[in-house]
């Protein structure tokens, strides 16, 4: 059992369970999986993607803010390789902004890719903070994460199971909801915050 620098999901510095994503957790702590190079904002103690200058929670900027140290690389997993949880080794994810992890799932509303364990989003549209439920993306078979260039001037995004549908469509080509309902705050769910 070497030191090599590949790592899998799971094994490697990752400090995930065996078979998960370095620094997935979903176990009764309730701790979001973090990876090397994420941070905690001073502001609002949020954890944000490696990649991102400002909160994208609160728009605080993260000036000299430090990575947080959990998550990516929590101690030597059971394989010995070094990859930081994820194909493609332990630099993945700390320059650049990263692919997206298994489960992690863009907000139909505002566009911020949230963290697979969020069940609503924490990114901000117009100032103000977001709060769309996580659509029902697989009871609708819609993929969790969309690329950028899918979507077309006057395409609207159903809140509901996260479909992007034509602008001339009236309901949603995946639920069949209306477009006026699928596209309401009654989807949003300013009720407790989750734990950063």
């Amino acid at each position: 059992m070497g030191m090599g620098g590949g790592g899998g999901y799971g094994m490697g510095m990752g400090g995930g369970h065996m078979g998960r994503p370095g620094g997935w957790t979903d176990g009764p702590t309730g701790r979001l999986e973090t990876r090397p190079g994420d941070w905690r904002c001073t502001q609002c103690a949020n954890i944000n993607f490696s990649w991102r200058d400002k909160c994208n929670k609160c728009e605080q900027p993260r000036g000299d803010t430090p990575a947080e140290n959990g998550g990516g690389m929590g101690g030597m997993g059971p394989m010995g390789g070094m990859g930081g949880g994820y194909p493609g080794g332990m630099m993945q994810g700390m320059v650049g902004k990263p692919e997206a992890r298994p489960g992690d799932w863009d907000c139909p509303r505002c566009g911020n890719l949230n963290f697979s364990s969020r069940t609503k989003c924490n990114g901000t549209l117009e100032g103000e903070s977001c709060w769309l439920a996580k659509p029902k993306f697989e009871q609708y078979g819609v993929a969790l994460v969309k690329s950028r260039d899918i979507k077309k001037p006057g395409d609207w995004n159903c809140y509901r199971c996260g479909n992007i549908n034509f602008k001339i469509r009236e309901e949603c080509n995946k639920c069949q909801l209306a477009k006026e309902e699928a596209t309401s705050d009654t989807f949003r769910d300013e009720g407790d915050e989750e734990i950063a």
